[in-house]
């Protein structure tokens, strides 16, 4: 074909490739690269699809039966080198899920959402991705005892991703967040961060009315709000946000007793 490049002679080849990938035998790695070498024969009927397919079966042997992902990481390598860049798109969409899925799989949150956010990296107004990939965050963050940092974890991950703002899933847990943060910094004394908060969880709530709020979130951040202006006299704004915390949450025992005492 190098000295003389005719249709027949490509064609022959793209058939012994399609052969020997076939081949049971074939270790992954080799198998990897005959991937790489067939994705080559567009012109000749050889379509992303069937590529996608090939990269499938390897992710079966090597992935999910075997659970090597240092192996599968290098037949990835090899294929991502071989390929036009259209091909690399959809491979690397699939090589970014599968692991995502199975460090999801066996709980590793952590890893599992940082290969999700590199899958949307390649498919960025998936809705379907961009839902586990909320739902990863939610389980890795939910240790985190260090609430402005899991605030801006968040607001990272809005501003790479900006389909997360139409999540209300997404929307509750940073709106939650905010809940928290502000509650913990009237709690301490610190004023201005609260206040920061506080006014950030109100302009993100009124945003998105349809969220769903945690209650005893609401109740508790509400609340610790209520006692740091009222030790300090100023009870009208005390009974003010007993109030306003009332409107996101009417049914708050919290702080229907807290607006009994303030009375």
């Amino acid at each position: 074909y190098l000295l003389y490049p005719t249709p027949k002679a490509s064609f022959i080849m793209m058939s012994m490739l399609t052969e020997l990938l076939d081949d049971a035998r074939q270790k992954p790695l080799e198998r990897a690269a005959r991937i790489a070498q067939v994705s080559r024969f567009e012109s000749s009927g050889i379509t992303s699809k069937m590529i996608q397919g090939e990269f499938l079966r390897l992710t079966e042997q090597v992935l999910q039966r075997e659970n090597n992902r240092s192996l599968y990481q290098q037949c990835f390598q090899i294929i991502e080198k071989g390929v036009s860049p259209e091909i690399r798109r959809e491979v690397a969409y699939l090589f970014h899920y599968e692991m995502a899925r199975s460090y999801y799989n066996q709980g590793n949150y952590l890893m599992a959402k940082k290969y999700f956010a590199l899958a949307l990296n390649e498919q960025p107004n998936n809705v379907e991705l961009s839902a586990i990939l909320v739902n990863s965050l939610g389980l890795s963050l939910r240790n985190e005892r260090n609430l402005s940092a899991a605030a801006d974890t968040l607001l990272a991950y809005r501003k790479r991703f900006p389909i997360l703002e139409e999540n209300n899933n997404f929307n509750a847990m940073l709106a939650n967040a905010y809940a928290a943060c502000f509650g913990a910094a009237f709690e301490k004394g610190k004023l201005s961060e609260g206040e920061t908060f506080l006014k950030k969880f109100e302009e993100l709530v009124a945003s998105q009315p349809q969220i769903s709020l945690e209650s005893e979130m609401i109740g508790r951040a509400y609340s610790e709000a209520a006692s740091f202006y009222f030790n300090k006299g100023q009870k009208t704004k005390a009974r003010a946000l007993i109030e306003k915390g009332l409107e996101f949450s009417p049914d708050n025992r919290e702080l229907r007793l807290r607006k009994q005492m303030i009375r």
